[in-house]
């Protein structure tokens, strides 16, 4: 082996390292929004939430230091109003319009709140026997439906098929690229 050769190997295995790196940011990049979208789905069909306030408790975050990649899907917000899933009825329910109120947390259920009533649009319980004090009806949070068992599983199984998928997609474009 010559001399001319060797460091013509050299340059060529230095360059495929720093094109797997390159290739596994933008795999990884591609994998997380796939990922971000199959979460908002998957919470979707466990729960009654509107995709709009799904999507916009989840944010990605990439990473890209000397010899590593580090990617994370972050979930977060507080607890939601009643208002925002399965409410029936949506409009006021107080003074002569009284109605029994439902609401369905989950998909594919209702239930009766007891002592509950819509005024505004938003569901409001009595704390006690007598009119007042009232207080507002919360549902879960983002992050505790998106801690489910099921999306969980569902996101991580389809994140590592999507980068593997891509990661080998992206290696062979940048090393056909030239």
């Amino acid at each position: 082996m010559s001399p001319n050769s060797f460091a013509q190997a050299q340059r060529i295995l230095k360059r495929a390292s720093s094109l797997v790196q390159r290739a596994s940011f933008a795999a990884m990049g591609r994998a997380m929004s796939h990922a971000k979208t199959v979460l908002g789905k998957e919470i979707r069909s466990e729960y009654a939430i509107k995709a709009r306030r799904a999507r916009s408790a989840i944010t990605a975050k990439r990473v890209k230091t000397s010899g590593s990649t580090q990617a994370e899907i972050l979930v977060r917000g507080g607890n939601l109003l009643a208002s925002e899933f399965s409410l029936r009825p949506k409009t006021d329910t107080t003074g002569g319009r009284r109605k029994a109120v439902r609401l369905g947390i989950r998909k594919g259920g209702v239930q009766r709140v007891d002592k509950g009533f819509v005024s505004r649009g938003v569901l409001l319980r009595r704390k006690g026997s007598k009119s007042y004090p009232i207080e507002p009806v919360f549902g879960p949070a983002v992050p505790g439906m998106a801690a489910n068992e099921h999306v969980v599983d569902a996101v991580q199984s389809d994140f590592k098929e999507t980068y593997e998928r891509r990661l080998e997609h992206e290696i062979s474009r940048l090393m056909n690229k030239g």
